[in-house]
């Protein structure tokens, strides 16, 4: 996607808020017509915005179900609480629940089945993430790595002996924005999307529709799902900026030639996949097609697998040589008092940035091959030096309107580094204006 249509997009800032989740009594809503395609990222919205880095509480009440056909057991719980929450990112949203008041219902005749009762006071407890997507022409939040675990007490003579469920869950998202937003579980959303959760060989499924609502200072105000497309917003303050060499805008055919070196160890991090991928050096070229425009290619060498937030090398997950190809658009923008230069794919390559490849044969537990797609952004907090220095991170990329995946999972960079003129031009100042 190219930048002019970037230009309308309302950015979002910082926020600390609660959510308020009610489960509602009543028959799920269910999914209209048939999906196809695969899943795109999306993210939370505030009142349009994007949310940042957001503490989370949950509150419940009302009626939901685990269905279990090959057991022959629904278990009904009266209402859910949030033992803990975060919104750790606009994409990703980790919660710890606990489905209090929990019964045995016999699946086929909707019979109480009196002596299977649930331990922990009929509570069972759940974690999991939730990432927005989108799917076809719907919205979605999906409940993923998920585990059900459901315990009897032994004593009291149930035929049902304890199991887990695994998998994953869908519920559908039943409007971009509202002040009470309304999502629905059930078993044709979950198949739909092709999201499995499974109780031992046989499928399982939740039943419930769900309202979430900001609660705290943000009470009132809408919450909201969306990809970036979604907020092409006559209110948005960016402009296209412009390179400039020695203070003036290069015209077009007059190329100019940037080198880039990174300053810092250069992370992509992709918190659902439980992986950091470091990098010791970058080298990288750009040239300055025009003032509007730039391409850049480059390799990240002496790259490895770290576990998420620490320095444990993933060690069957091995990037062959180290190294990892790169390319792509730059594009100069002026928002919100700040200079940043987005980069997306250049035309004819989809909207693949770089692929991570790990070595096959070494029982690596990633993908092979992770494609890198998206958008994502650097700022310049320097407007005009020789040595023109930027900088990357998780807020910077979001701020910027960037989206970015690995492997279809939200994934953020961190890194600084300098860039400057070259060959023939080399000591003249480089700006972006």
């Amino acid at each position: 996607m190219r930048y002019r249509k970037k230009l309308l997009r309302v950015l979002g800032l910082p926020v600390l808020m609660a959510l308020a989740l009610t489960v509602l009594a009543g028959p799920t809503a269910q999914a209209q017509g048939k999906l196809s395609g695969a899943n795109a990222p999306a993210f939370f919205t505030i009142n349009g915005g994007q949310v940042l880095l957001t503490t989370v509480t949950l509150a419940s009440e009302g009626f939901s179900a685990f269905l279990f056909p090959g057991q022959n057991l629904t278990v009904k719980c009266e209402s859910i609480h949030a033992e803990e929450g975060k919104l750790s990112t606009s994409t990703e949203a980790p919660f710890k629940l606990l489905y209090l008041g929990c019964l045995s219902y016999n699946y086929k005749t909707g019979t109480h089945v009196g002596g299977c009762t649930i331990t922990n006071g009929k509570t069972i407890a759940v974690s999991t993430v939730l990432k927005p997507v989108a799917h076809g022409e719907g919205y979605y939040l999906l409940a993923d790595s998920i585990t059900v675990p459901i315990q009897f007490h032994k004593e009291l003579g149930c035929p049902l002996s304890s199991f887990e469920a695994k998998g994953s869950l869908a519920a559908e998202v039943t409007q971009l924005e509202a002040v009470k937003q309304l999502i629905t579980f059930s078993e044709a959303v979950q198949s739909l999307l092709g999201d499995t959760l499974k109780a031992g060989t046989f499928a399982a499924y939740f039943d419930a529709s769900v309202l979430l609502e900001l609660w705290g200072e943000h009470m009132g105000e809408k919450l909201g799902v969306h990809q970036p497309k979604d907020l092409d917003l006559p209110k948005a303050s960016s402009t296209l900026g412009a390179f400039t060499v020695a203070g003036s805008e290069p015209l077009a055919g007059e190329e100019r030639s940037v080198a880039v070196q990174q300053e810092s160890l250069w992370r992509l991090s992709v918190p659902s996949q439980g992986v950091d991928i470091k990098c010791k050096k970058l080298e990288a070229g750009t040239f300055i097609a025009n003032s509007a425009e730039a391409y850049g290619l480059g390799f990240f060498r002496g790259c490895a697998a770290f576990e998420s937030g620490t320095e444990k090398l993933i060690e069957n997950c091995v990037i062959p040589n180290g190294n990892i190809f790169v390319q792509g658009l730059l594009l100069p923008v002026l928002h919100n008092g700040e200079t940043y230069v987005l980069i997306e794919p250049a035309e004819g390559l989809g909207e693949r940035l770089a692929t991570v490849v790990f070595k096959s044969g070494l029982g690596c537990a990633l993908p092979l091959i992770n494609k890198v797609e998206g958008t994502t952004a650097v700022r310049i907090d320097e407007l005009e030096l020789v040595k023109l220095p930027f900088a990357t991170d998780e807020e910077i990329q979001l701020l910027a309107g960037g989206l970015l995946t690995f492997a279809g999972s939200a994934a953020y960079p961190e890194a600084s580094s300098e860039a400057w003129l070259d060959d023939s031009h080399e000591g003249l100042a480089l700006g972006v204006h």
